[in-house]
């Protein structure tokens, strides 16, 4: 596992917004999906909000 990014960070974000930071708005738009998403709130079963997680981090090669 390489431990440099695919692409370039940019802005002061960190992590995966970094990465994000080179269009206009990705970064503070994926903060408010994510809020309403795991919102403690939302109307998401656990399950489904694990399984989303897991195919994601499938889909994007994610090493965590």
């Amino acid at each position: 596992m390489s431990t440099e990014p695919r692409i370039p960070l940019a802005g002061s974000y960190v992590g995966v917004r970094a990465a994000l930071g080179h269009l206009d708005g990705v970064p503070d738009g994926l903060s408010a999906l994510q809020a309403a998403i795991w919102d403690p709130a939302a109307d998401v079963e656990p399950r489904v909000k694990e399984l989303s997680r897991l195919r994601n981090a499938r889909v994007t090669d994610c090493a965590y």
